[in-house]
């Protein structure tokens, strides 16, 4: 286990947090709740980056009503802050990962 090490960056934290949310709320409707949910999150010089790993439901959950603005609102967040994102799902496995430029402290 090794820490995440970067060098001091502006982050918005309500950003950051509407990400964690939107991906918290997706794994709650979406994610096999029998399986692992695996979320990662690392540096990469001015980048970080955010991943996450999980079995399908194959059931419709109770609380699944889906208005489709998840990854919507995160892809717009990444957005603002100069990141990207790419979601697939393949082979009953949705991944998503998610990069924000950190820009340094002055």
């Amino acid at each position: 286990l090794s820490a995440c090490s970067m060098g001091a960056g502006m982050v918005d934290l309500t950003s950051l947090r509407r990400i964690m949310d939107n991906l918290i709320s997706n794994v709650e409707k979406y994610a096999d709740p029998e399986k692992a949910v695996i979320l990662a999150v690392e540096s990469r010089e001015d980048t970080l980056v955010i991943s996450q790993q999980n079995a399908v439901r194959t059931e419709p959950s109770p609380q699944a009503e889906s208005r489709r603005i998840g990854l919507a609102s995160i892809r717009e967040t990444a957005q603002a802050w100069s990141g990207e994102v790419d979601a697939k799902e393949e082979d009953g496995t949705f991944c998503v990962e998610i990069t924000l430029k950190v820009p340094p402290v002055l």
